[in-house]
């Protein structure tokens, strides 16, 4: 099929625009992290990242993300935990740490005392790490993978470990079907190591906590739900936030924690 010039024209502009946009990205990551002292080699290479995720070949792709990911490591050593978490949101918002399969895998990195403190981080990667005493107070980390975390002595008070964004700390029923939420991806705290965890007032619903160690975690105030809750649909299909699954034999009640559909 032929293409006109005005076709032509137009894929170019909007080639252009996608440029320009991971151009301006890479910017504000450029910006951000040298605030923060990261050495340059790695501001290279994350910036090189975000302009383009696609590389010549699957060999190449792996070992930048192997070499990405080992400077990262080496830069975290030398951070304290503000900066840590400085430069883990920039890391976010250039897209290099989300999803299941994320363009820079930090697979056991360590990110001990790392401060998120109020962070929006939606389907964060954080699985396998070392985030022992991490602050991830009020952030809003729902999607995340965080299964085999070392989350020993974090601060995960009024964090939201749900399934969607949520406007309030005190989640209701009401509220969850109010939100309206477009579709649903629940955190994944799977084998997470939560010993001594501060759970204080955080939104649990729909979180799977399968197999992980809650030992002297602090759960008071913690939501969570025992049923499906249905919070809107889509397509004539019902939306759905799972129950809570927990390790067998636990009893979040006996924790403290507030179990939102159980009357």
């Amino acid at each position: 099929m032929s293409v006109t010039a005005g076709e032509s024209a137009q894929n170019g502009n909007a080639r252009s625009k996608k440029r320009a946009t991971r151009w301006d990205r890479a910017g504000v990551i450029f910006q951000g992290i040298t605030a923060i002292a990261v050495p340059i080699s790695l501001i290279a290479l994350i910036v090189a990242l975000v302009l383009n995720y696609k590389l010549a070949s699957a060999q190449s792709k792996l070992a930048v993300r192997a070499l990405a990911v080992a400077r990262t490591d080496t830069a975290l050593r030398n951070l304290d935990g503000t900066r840590k978490g400085i430069l883990i949101r920039y890391l976010w918002e250039a897209g290099l740490i989300r999803g299941r399969s994320p363009v820079v895998d930090l697979h056991k990195v360590n990110l001990g005392g790392t401060v998120l403190k109020n962070a929006y981080l939606y389907g964060v990667n954080l699985g396998t790490d070392d985030l022992v005493k991490a602050d991830f107070y009020g952030a809003d980390t729902h999607g995340a993978n965080l299964s085999w975390a070392d989350l020993s002595g974090a601060d995960l008070s009024k964090a939201n470990l749900g399934c969607s964004t949520v406007s309030q700390f005190d989640v209701s029923v009401g509220l969850l079907t109010q939100e309206h939420p477009s579709s649903i991806d629940c955190t994944d705290l799977k084998r997470a190591v939560l010993t001594g965890a501060n759970l204080q007032e955080a939104n649990l619903t729909g979180a799977n906590l399968s197999w992980a160690s809650l030992a002297g975690a602090d759960l008071h105030g913690a939501r969570y739900n025992v049923k499906q809750i249905v919070v809107g649909h889509t397509n004539g299909d019902a939306i759905t936030v799972p129950k809570t699954q927990w390790p067998t034999g636990f009893s979040p009640s006996a924790a403290g924690a507030i179990c939102i559909d159980c009357s």
